[in-house]
C-alpha cells in the first residue's frame, strides 16, 4: 500500500511538473543547422525525454550563417524570432551548444520586449571568450603560424564583420586591441568600464537557474574552463583563474555573482570533446532543467534525475 502511495505521489508530481513546464528554445553551434541529424535528434530526444514542447529556432540559412554573419545580427534575427513566437509568451528555457549559448546570452541580455528566459542551459560555451585559434593543434608544427596571423587579423574590421567565431575571441595578450574591436564578449560580459550596462546585470541575474556545462575532453575550446566563465589573467596565456577568482565574478558585471551566491549556477563536466552529448547526458545534465516551471518561480519542483553532484563555484 505504501508503495502504491509513493508511486502515486511521484506520478502526480511528474504529471504536475509536465503541465505546468515551460517550452523550451534551443539554438545550435557554428557550422550546425536545426536540420541536420544532430540538431533534430537533440531536439526530438529531449521533447520525448521530458514531455515538453520545444524547438529548435534557425537564423537564416543555418550552417553557412552560423559561420560568417556577424554574430549580433544573428543575435538581432534571433531576438525578433523569440518576440513573435507567440507560444513563447508566458517564458521559455534555453539551452545553447557552443555558439549557440552566446546567442542564447544575447537574447537574454539584449532583447527588449522579450518573453523572460526561466532556465539557462549551455554546453562547451566559450562564455569568457577563445584565448588560442580554436582546435590549433590539429595543424601540428604549423599551428604557431596559424596562432600568428590569426592573432593578426581577428581583430580587423574585415574578419569581425564577417567571421562569428572571431567574436568569440579573446586574446589575454590583446586586451586593449580586443576591448577596441570585438563585437560582441566585451558588450556581452560587460567589460567596458566607461559602459557598464545595469539592464545587462539585471537580465541576466533574473534567471532561476544558470546550468554550465563543460566538455571535459574538449581540445577545440581553449581554455575549456572558459565553459564556467573561467578564464586566464589579462596578459597571461598560462595563469588560469577560476571564475570566481576574475574580475568579471568579483565585480559582478553580468551578474553571475548574485546568481551564484543564490545558489543558482550549477556547473557539472560532461564527457566528450567540444558540443558532444550523448542521449545519456542529455537525459541527465539537460531534461531536468527543461522541465523546470515557472508555475513556482523560487521554488521550483525538485529534480527527477541529476546523477552527478552539481557543483557551485
Amino acid at each position: 500500500m505504501a508503495f502504491r502511495s509513493f508511486f502515486l505521489l511521484f506520478f502526480l508530481l511528474v504529471l504536475a511538473r509536465i503541465s505546468h513546464s515551460l517550452p523550451f528554445v534551443y539554438f545550435h553551434g557554428t557550422g550546425d543547422s536545426c536540420s541536420s541529424e544532430n540538431s533534430t535528434h537533440i531536439v526530438s530526444y529531449l521533447k520525448n525525454v521530458t514531455g515538453v514542447e520545444g524547438e529548435c529556432m534557425e537564423i537564416g540559412n543555418g550552417a553557412t550563417d552560423s559561420v560568417f554573419m556577424p554574430i549580433n545580427q544573428q543575435i538581432q534575427i534571433a531576438c525578433d524570432k523569440v518576440k513573435e513566437a507567440k507560444h513563447l509568451r508566458n517564458g521559455f528555457n534555453l539551452f545553447g551548444i557552443s555558439q549557440g549559448g552566446l546567442i542564447s546570452r544575447g537574447v537574454i541580455q539584449f532583447c527588449d520586449g522579450a518573453p523572460p528566459v526561466n532556465n539557462l542551459i549551455t554546453l562547451a560555451t566559450p562564455h569568457a571568450g577563445l584565448a588560442f585559434f580554436p582546435a590549433c593543434d590539429v595543424f601540428q608544427n604549423w599551428c604557431p603560424l596559424v596562432q600568428y596571423v590569426w592573432d593578426k587579423l581577428v581583430y580587423t574590421d574585415l574578419v569581425q564583420d564577417h567571421i562569428a567565431l572571431a567574436a568569440h575571441y579573446k586574446r589575454p595578450t590583446m586586451i586593449k586591441e580586443y576591448l577596441k574591436q570585438s563585437r560582441l564578449l566585451p558588450k556581452l560580459n560587460n567589460e567596458h568600464p566607461q559602459h557598464r550596462n545595469a539592464t545587462y546585470n539585471k537580465r541576466f541575474s533574473s534567471l532561476t537557474t544558470l546550468v554550465l556545462l563543460m566538455n571535459e575532453g574538449d581540445i577545440f575550446a581553449k581554455p575549456r574552463e572558459s565553459s564556467w566563465f573561467g578564464y586566464y589573467k589579462d596578459g597571461s596565456l598560462k595563469n588560469l583563474l577560476p571564475a570566481d577568482e576574475t574580475q568579471l565574478y568579483k565585480e559582478d558585471w553580468i551578474g553571475l555573482k548574485i546568481l551564484n551566491e543564490s545558489g543558482r549556477v550549477k556547473r557539472l563536466k560532461v564527457p566528450g570533446n567540444h558540443a558532444e552529448a550523448t542521449d545519456k547526458d542529455l537525459r541527465e545534465f539537460v531534461a531536468p532543467f527543461l522541465m523546470e516551471n515557472s508555475y513556482n518561480h523560487h521554488n521550483p519542483l525538485p529534480l527527477i534525475t541529476l546523477s552527478s553532484n552539481p557543483t557551485d563555484f
